[in-house]
């Protein structure tokens, strides 16, 4: 884009400096076209034998007839006519999709204001159809685009455009002018692309309109030939969901790649233009005049501009106690005595070293003065002052004190206004200028065709960028905060939990929801879906009926391997929408051990990325700071999957009473933006199936549990299950013996083997005593911690006992275990069931297998 548009500016140069220095009849169009010619040419060098259907020219007056069917034509002419107005020019770029065209005049579409005391300079009739039919290309090509980003339907742009456009022809009573219309898709390499209405391909799309055979006014039955303009553009689209309907739509943003080559030019190619524009200027520059008064300022690096976007012309302004004058860079200048002028008002948004501009509300007969381009139905004028310019220096020494000055501009002058800040002093590439599609853009290459919130897609496409959070911060009683506790086996996650209950209940009211019981033995740990609704739904209620003043907060305790967007699922897709509004998650903590991270060789414990992914998790406490874990690698590792979450180093999971809670306790910082972002990146499916979340219950495998629980197994390819049920007492100080030696290992291939966790619930003798009770078994490998509870005593809160009310609380004490069976699951790789029956056989010899 770069390069195109630097031979595009070269070709401008070249056309100035041979039209100013011979007559129009001896100038070659080949010296003309040789920028943007070579650039082709020696770029296509190393894609020889491609074959492009697009390809660069420059013709002018008559011939550009041809340029309907370029490179099919015959002979045109070497040199440019004497009597030529107009060219038109396509640009390519070698080896990649870029094109677009332009039409360039020769002779002004506009008579300067009549007030100087030598000879004017008439507006050639023919000229200014040809500028006028060029006007409305643009506009239908820019409508065309737009229709396109939203419809996909090339069939509906076509219609725009050509709706655009026939009014005038209509107008004029021009029947047999030619209208066509292109809209085309094109490969990385430039190759032709078959589209059907519908489909957004990853393609650069060419949309571009040609009116041929234009009649001239001036000479009945003579062919002016064609004006012609085509823009290069994509589009990039996100699937959006609507969170209150459910229904999923299309969101298409748009970006013009060839926006940055000038619309219009006028070369002074007659001779008397350019001795009329020499003439003028010298007038305009000189003493005190009878008509205009003495001279005020006169200023370089100015720009005029009209209310169309990139209308607009850079040059020199001259200003005088009678009018202004401005002299563009091509073509002639554009003088506007004050008796023609409503108002002159100056506008910097009260700020210093910012674009000001005087915004010019010119007289109805003004309009026959000004160029084609400039021309709107409120004659509105705009000039443009860069600060750190002389120019801007002497508007507000010389000018601004006799100026009105305006606080606000209306709105469509405030958008020329934007948009003028964005070409002169904003971003220089097409990525920083249209920040949104690039957004865009990112997040479809993450998503794929995964759909994201409705209220989430401004948050993260930027629109809201200046605040941290989207939500507002949370006011006393207004909704019920959220805190999620989980982490790796072995991590201390429950004593996490403890002290963060422990060091607030003051002015807390916790209700914890602890899902760390094997409620179903025979397929491990569950995260019901339903009773964590159903607990969230009591929580709600009992929050609105409460008048203590404490604030209520509710803590989820998750499972070992328990996957976090499940739980955030299961908390913003509640059934109840009252309830689904009144909660918010606050943040995301998760308990990580060093010791526990690795299995064998470094490799990591199973789902250890996907439970710690980012954006997911807000705050990671290590819980073993001892000299033997490796802390310093493990925390490394966690900045690189996890960069937007704190640490904490907090030895056994204790954490201190001040600083710690104020990250976990935070009120938003899961709804940041940025995380909000990294969990669209990291997932991108997580909303992909929220309506089937409320409408059908997720089940586990068929015949195994209830229905409306979900299997809280991060799905790993590797990782297996293995549960055995068995009858008998086992030994308690053998089984732990007998845990510690399950080691997994790895083969000669890399393969994993042997177990990773433990965790049922067995019957086992009480020490010292005859009688046998029902323990909680849990065992991690990676870090041989073996934790053997008494049923009735484990996950026991005492600092809870004055904060919890029965009736909020699910009761996870009843057990699915028939009174003389025990149940043992093994999680790991290459499992073999004869092996673990053995291992069961060595804990006591009283054991029968189920």
């Amino acid at each position: 884009m770069v390069q195109l548009a630097q031979h595009w500016q070269a070709m401008c140069s070249v056309i100035s400096t041979e039209t100013k220095g011979k007559p129009m009849g001896k100038v070659l169009i080949s010296r003309l076209f040789e920028p943007l010619s070579t650039y082709y040419d020696y770029g296509m060098i190393k894609y020889a034998g491609m074959h492009r259907v697009k390809k660069p020219f420059l013709l002018c007056g008559s011939d550009t007839r041809g340029c309907i069917s370029y490179g099919e034509k015959g002979d045109v002419r070497t040199h440019i006519s004497p009597d030529c107005l107009h060219m038109v020019v396509q640009a390519v770029s070698p080896g990649a999709p870029l094109s677009c065209s332009r039409t360039y005049f020769f002779v002004p579409d506009f008579s300067p204001d009549s007030v100087a005391d030598h000879a004017d300079i008439e507006c050639n009739e023919d000229a200014r159809l040809l500028s006028d039919l060029y006007n409305r290309t643009i506009s239908a090509v820019n409508l065309a685009m737009e229709v396109f980003s939203s419809s996909l339907s090339s069939q509906q742009a076509e219609q725009a455009a050509l709706s655009c456009i026939k009014p005038l022809l209509v107008e004029r009573n021009f029947s047999q002018v030619n209208i066509q219309f292109s809209l085309e898709a094109y490969d990385c390499l430039g190759c032709l692309l078959e589209t059907k209405d519908g489909e957004n391909q990853s393609a650069v799309n060419v949309a571009g309109v040609i009116i041929s055979d234009i009649p001239s006014l001036l000479e009945r039955g003579s062919n002016l030939g064609a004006v012609m303009y085509s823009d290069c553009f994509v589009l990039s689209t996100v699937v959006v969901l609507n969170e209150e309907t459910g229904k999923k739509e299309d969101k298409t943003e748009m970006v013009n790649l060839t926006a940055n080559i000038p619309q219009f030019r006028c070369f002074l190619a007659a001779e008397a233009a350019r001795v009329y524009c020499g003439s003028d200027r010298a007038w305009l520059l000189s003493g005190e005049d009878k008509c205009w008064g003495p001279l005020l300022m006169h200023g370089k690096q100015v720009t005029l501009a009209g209310t169309a976007r990139n209308s607009y012309m850079s040059g020199e302004l001259v200003v005088r106690t009678g009018g202004i004058a401005f002299l563009p860079e091509f073509g002639l200048p554009v003088k506007i005595p004050k008796a023609k002028m409503r108002a002159m008002e100056l506008y910097d948004g009260d700020k210093a070293n910012e674009l000001a501009v005087l915004v010019i509300t010119a007289t109805p007969c003004i309009v026959a003065n000004i160029p084609l381009s400039l021309r709107n139905e409120n004659n509105l004028l705009f000039i443009a002052f860069r600060p750190k310019t002389n120019a801007y220096r002497a508007l507000f020494n010389q000018v601004a004190s006799t100026t009105h000055k305006l606080a606000s501009l209306s709105t469509q002058q405030q958008e020329v206004y934007d948009h003028l800040v964005d070409c002169l002093l904003g971003a220089k590439s097409v990525q920083e200028a249209n920040p949104r599609f690039f957004s865009s853009l990112n997040l479809n290459w993450h998503l794929h065709r995964n759909p994201i919130l409705s209220c989430h897609l401004d948050v993260i496409m930027g629109s809201i960028s200046s605040e941290k959070s989207f939500r507002k911060p949370l006011k006393t009683h207004e909704k019920v905060l959220v805190t999620i506790v989980t982490g790796i086996p072995a991590s201390n996650k429950e004593t996490v939990a403890k002290c963060i209950v422990e060091f607030s209940s003051e002015n807390t009211r916790w209700v914890v929801y602890s899902g760390t019981k094997h409620v179903l033995p025979s397929t491990g740990l569950h995260f019901s879906i339903k009773k964590c609704q159903d607990f969230l739904t009591s929580a709600v209620r009992s929050h609105h009926s409460t008048i203590d003043g404490k604030a209520l907060q509710v803590l989820l305790l998750l499972p070992d391997l328990t996957d976090i967007c499940t739980v955030v699922r299961t908390i913003e897709g509640h059934p109840e929408p009252a309830v689904a509004a009144a909660l918010a998650i606050g943040s995301v903590t998760t308990a990580v051990d060093p010791a526990a991270t690795f299995l064998c060789n470094r490799v990591v414990v199973p789902s250890f990325p996907e439970v710690l992914a980012s954006g997911w998790v807000n705050v990671i406490v290590i819980t073993n700071t001892s000299a033997t874990a490796p802390v310093k690698l493990v925390s490394r590792l966690l900045h690189e999957i996890c960069p937007l979450a704190s640490q904490i180093f907090a030895d056994g999971g204790r954490l201190s009473e001040s600083k710690d809670l104020d990250v976990i306790l935070s009120e938003a910082v899961f709804s940041e933006t940025c995380n909000l972002q990294a969990r669209y990146f990291s997932r991108p499916d997580w909303q992909a199936n929220t309506s089937k979340l409320l409408v059908t219950p997720l089940k586990t495998h068929a015949g195994e549990g209830e229905a409306e629980s979900l299997q809280t197994l991060v799905k790993q390819q590797k990782l297996e299950s293995l549960v055995l049920q068995f009858t008998g007492d086992l030994d308690i100080r053998s089984l732990t013996d007998q845990l510690k030696t399950l080691k997994p290992f790895s083969d000669d291939q890399g393969m994993l083997h042997g177990v990773y966790l433990v965790r049922g619930l067995v019957r086992c003798a009480r020490p010292g005593s005859n009688v046998s009770a029902i323990y909680d078994v849990s065992f991690c490998s990676a870090n041989d911690d073996v934790c053997i509870i008494a049923a009735d005593q484990h996950n026991k809160w005492p600092v809870l006992e004055k904060v919890v009310f029965d009736e909020w609380s699910i009761d996870l004490s009843c057990h699915s275990v028939a009174a003389d069976s025990s149940s043992l699951e093994f999680l790991g790789y290459n499992l073999k069931k004869g092996d673990l029956q053995v291992f069961l056989q060595q804990c006591t010899s009283a054991v029968s297998m189920i």
